[in-house]
């Protein structure tokens, strides 16, 4: 093309050459006034569609159109095909078309085909593991390949432990193992056995108890608060025993007492000696000679008697104290030989009077005894049958009974 331009411009060159001589020739014959001055208008080049133009020669002084230009003829398309491109199955596609090579003028439009859409197919569910998730069931287009329904993640079943072989706890001084455990769905081993080390132990300390003048100590030790082993032992201190200061005697008429105290601890230690009977004062619980009380009482309650008492009187009131009972036992193994009781009893105690003498006599007034609740054995003792004497009621010894009897009233 470039080539044919070129030849085309020379024969241009000629044309207007020729002509420029001829026209100086006439305008010399017929005016020769105006010297000309050449100037050529722009040359238009041809296109695909319209034609071109070599351009006139003018004189630039006078304006006279010395050369008509030729008019040059248009070039025509170059047509080039445009390939058609191939419907996708969401894309639309197109014909084959045409277009100039010169100017790009379209010279065959393309056509739009339509998009051919997907085609599914199944894309298959994975199931889940007990340590890999699974997917749901999903599809995809045969022909593209694009994702139509996408598969979701499946949580992984996670495993079932089991024990395969049980171990042991480790303890204080000993070790322990582990358990070895597998999956039961998958049977893979989840543990081995290993070694638990020994706890050692967790250790307190015993204090040391220190010995007194009757009770034994202990020396310091250990014991472990996990397992209450004795690490170190306590160890048994003998009791040390009173270290006793000398005796120290005190006379009352009836009887004699020594008292001496321990050093240590202070307790202490009585001797009684007995210098004659004690005789119980009239209307009252106390010795008429030294004034030693002679009963023991609980409330309401007779408990027991001095042990050198042999006779004793129950009063309705004396010394401010009123009896209603008696405890059991209260008289066992006493010295009495002779109980009065003059006031009113509610309850008398089983084996009251066990193992006193023989010969004891109990007398209970009429006026108080006859509703008084005698306990199983309240009057057995060990010595034998004692005798009853009126003007009180009277209980035998031989069968026991709980309530008064009227014999030898």
């Amino acid at each position: 093309m470039k080539k044919f331009l070129k030849v085309l411009f020379l024969l241009l060159l000629v044309f207007v050459a020729a002509g420029v001589t001829a026209g100086l020739v006439r305008n010399r014959t017929a005016d020769k006034t105006c010297k000309h001055e050449l100037e050529s208008s722009a040359t238009v080049a041809p296109t695909c569609t319209t034609d071109g133009h070599t351009g006139d020669i003018t004189c630039k002084i006078c304006g006279e159109k010395l050369l008509d230009g030729d008019n040059l003829p248009a070039l025509g398309h170059t047509p080039e095909e445009i390939p058609a491109v191939a419907p996708t199955c969401s894309q639309t596609g197109l014909t084959a078309g045409s277009k100039c090579t010169r100017c790009g003028e379209i010279l065959t439009a393309q056509e739009a085909i339509p998009a051919l859409g997907h085609t599914p197919e199944e894309i298959p569910a994975v199931a889940p593991t007990c340590s890999q998730t699974g997917l749901t069931a999903g599809s995809k287009c045969v022909h593209c390949g694009e994702i139509l329904t996408a598969q979701e993640a499946v949580p992984a079943l996670g495993h079932v432990s089991e024990i395969v072989l049980e171990g042991h706890a480790a303890t204080c001084t000993e070790e322990g193992v582990t358990d070895i455990l597998k999956c039961s769905h998958c049977n893979v081993l989840l543990s081995e056995q290993e070694q638990i080390p020994a706890l050692g132990h967790e250790l307190a300390e015993l204090p040391a108890v220190a010995a007194t003048c009757t009770q034994a100590g202990l020396s310091a030790g250990s014991h472990c608060e996990r397992c209450d082993d004795n690490v170190v032992p306590q160890e048994t201190v003998p009791a040390l025993g009173h270290t006793f200061g000398e005796w120290t005697t005190t006379s009352p008429k009836c009887y004699e007492e020594k008292i001496r105290k321990c050093e240590v601890c202070e307790e202490q230690e009585r001797k009684f000696t007995q210098k004659q009977d004690h005789v119980q004062a009239q209307n009252g619980y106390h010795c008429e000679h030294c004034g030693k009380m002679l009963i023991t009482v609980n409330g309401t309650e007779l408990a027991g008697c001095d042990s050198a008492l042999e006779e004793l009187t129950v009063y309705f009131d004396a010394d401010g104290i009123i009896i209603r009972s008696i405890a059991p036992y209260a008289f066992a193994g006493k010295n009495l030989r002779d109980v009065k009781i003059k006031t009113y009893l509610e309850y008398v105690g089983e084996y009251a009077f066990f193992g006193c003498y023989e010969d004891l006599r109990i007398a209970l007034y009429t006026d108080y005894g006859a509703n008084t609740d005698m306990e199983h054995w309240a009057l057995e003792w060990y010595y034998g049958n004692g005798d009853f004497e009126s003007p009180f009621y009277y209980y035998t010894t031989t069968e026991p009974v709980t309530k008064a009897s009227e014999e030898n009233e």
